[in-house]
C-alpha cells in the first residue's frame, strides 16, 4: 500500500515498506498494489480522489483474488 505523495517521499517508503517487512516476517501473501490498474483513473475514486468507488471494486477483488483464494481453500471461486 502507498499513502499519497504529500506525505513526503522518506515516510512513503517507510510506510511501504511496512507490509513487505510483515508479510515476510508472518509468511503471508503479499498484495503488491491495491489499486493496480485503477490508480491513474480518477473516475474511479471518490471526490478525495483517495477512497475508491462502489465500480472500483471488481477491479480491487481482481488484484486480490490470486493471494486470497489459496488461503481459503479450492472450493471457493469468484
Amino acid at each position: 500500500m502507498y499513502v499519497p505523495p504529500n506525505y513526503g517521499p522518506d515516510y512513503s517508503q517507510k510506510f511501504h515498506g511496512v507490509y513487505e517487512r510483515i508479510a515476510k516476517d508472518k509468511n503471508v501473501p503479499l498484495v503488491p498494489f491495491l489499486l493496480a490498474g485503477i490508480e491513474n483513473k480518477p473516475s474511479m475514486f471518490q471526490p478525495d480522489q483517495i477512497h475508491p468507488t462502489v465500480q472500483a471494486q471488481p477491479l480491487l477483488l481482481d488484484n486480490v483474488w490470486p493471494s486470497l483464494k489459496p488461503l481459503l481453500g479450492a472450493s471457493v471461486s469468484h
